[in-house]
C-alpha cells in the first residue's frame, strides 16, 4: 500500500505534484486540492480538542475509498485517489467525509475491534506491509492498529454512531449538514463502477440518507 503525505503534498511550491514510489508512478495531484483538503481537516478540529490530530494521507488507489486507521500510535486517514476525484470541489461533502473518519478515532472503533481479535492473527496477515511517500519508506504499518483492519472491521452500529458524531463535528465547524448527505449521494453515483470498498461495511446508501435526515432534524 502507498501513501503520501499530505501534509508534505500542501507544501510543496509548484501548481501539480507526480505522485511517485518505488512502484512507478500514480497519476499527479494538483497542490490547490491537496491544501483544501487539508484546510478542512484543520478547521474541523479547531473545533473539537478531543478529537486527536490525524495525519492524512492519499492512498494510491482509483477506488472510492477513505478508512482511518493507526500507523504505530499515529491516527492516520486515508484517502483514496478514487475519493479526491469524487467530491472534487465539494468543500462540505469533504467536511463530512473527514468528520466521519474524525469520529471513528475519537470513539476509538479500531481499537475495541482489534482487542477482540487475536494479534498474532493480524500481525501474520501484514507481514512485510510497508506504507511510502514521495518513493521513501513512510513508516511501516502498526500490527495492532491497521489499516485492513480499518476497511472491514466497523459494525453497522459503529458507522451510525460515526455518521451522527462527524454531523456534530461539520456543523460546529461551519459546514453545511447537507454535506453530508451529498457525500451519500456522490457515493452512491459512484457504486455502479468498479471498486466501492467504502460502501461494502457502511449501512445502504438510502438507509444512510434517511438516518442523516432524521438526525438534521432532531438536532443531535
Amino acid at each position: 500500500m502507498t501513501l503520501w503525505s499530505l501534509d508534505e503534498l500542501a507544501r510543496v511550491d509548484q501548481p501539480a505534484i507526480v505522485l511517485r514510489s518505488p512502484q512507478g508512478i500514480h497519476g499527479a495531484m494538483d497542490t490547490s486540492m491537496a491544501r483544501k483538503i487539508k484546510a478542512i481537516a484543520d478547521r474541523l478540529l479547531q473545533t473539537h480538542d478531543g478529537v486527536p490530530k490525524p495525519e492524512l494521507a492519499i492512498l494510491a488507489s482509483g477506488a472510492v475509498n477513505a478508512f482511518a486507521f493507526y500507523n504505530d500510535s499515529q491516527p492516520t486517514i486515508a484517502i483514496s485517489q478514487g475519493m479526491v476525484r469524487l467530491l472534487a470541489d465539494d468543500d462540505d461533502a469533504w467536511a463530512a467525509l473527514i468528520g466521519h473518519e474524525l469520529a471513528h478515532l475519537r470513539l476509538e472503533h479500531l481499537k475495541k475491534q482489534i482487542d477482540r481479535r487475536q494479534r498474532t492473527e493480524v500481525a501474520s496477515s501484514l507481514a512485510g506491509a510497508v506504507l511510502s511517500a514521495f518513493g521513501l519508506p513512510f513508516a511501516s504499518m502498526a500490527t495492532d492498529a491497521t489499516a485492513v483492519l480499518a476497511t472491514r472491521a466497523y459494525s453497522r452500529d459503529d458507522e451510525r454512531e460515526a455518521d451522527r458524531a462527524g454531523l456534530d463535528y461539520m456543523r460546529k465547524a461551519g459546514f453545511a449538514a447537507d454535506g453530508a448527505i451529498r457525500l451519500q449521494r456522490h457515493l452512491l453515483a459512484a457504486s455502479g463502477s468498479s471498486g466501492m470498498p467504502f460502501l461494502s461495511t457502511h449501512p445502504g446508501g438510502e438507509e444512510r440518507i434517511e438516518n442523516l435526515r432524521q438526525l438534521m432534524h432532531s438536532g443531535n
